[in-house]
């Protein structure tokens, strides 16, 4: 998948990807509680939506996305949907918002690849040294 380091505008249509916790079935212990076995089931989810808004939160180039994921999936990427998909940011938490009914998960929030740039050229990553 190709990286993108420029910033994406509001509206962007997008794609995550993710793996939620996994279902735990069939789980041995033994009689001083530690794990022996277990039969894990884990399953991808993909989610579409756009970017709703993007801005800089200190050093770090934010994402907020109108795109829901299940708790887990945080770390999984965010890809720019169009003539040339790329990966240009990582699933990274919620923002709170107050309701009348309490307080609520709101907008997800993205930190652009950018930020980890230099990291990213570290390991070889195409298209991040330029």
């Amino acid at each position: 998948m190709p990286v993108a380091f420029q910033p994406f505008e509001d509206g962007q249509r997008v794609l995550t990807v993710g793996f939620p916790a996994p279902e735990i079935h069939g789980l041995n212990m033994d009689p001083q509680g530690n794990f022996v076995a277990g039969q894990f089931f884990l399953k991808s989810h993909a989610n579409e939506g756009i970017v709703a808004a993007h801005y800089d939160l200190g050093p770090l180039p934010i994402y907020e996305l109108n795109v829901t994921w299940h708790n887990g999936e945080s770390g999984g990427p965010i890809v720019a949907l169009g003539d040339s998909p790329a990966a240009f940011s990582l699933m990274q938490q919620y923002r709170n918002v107050q309701t009348p009914l309490g307080v609520m998960p709101g907008p997800r929030r993205g930190v652009a690849l950018s930020a980890v740039r230099a990291d990213l050229a570290g390991l070889g990553v195409s298209g991040a040294s330029t």
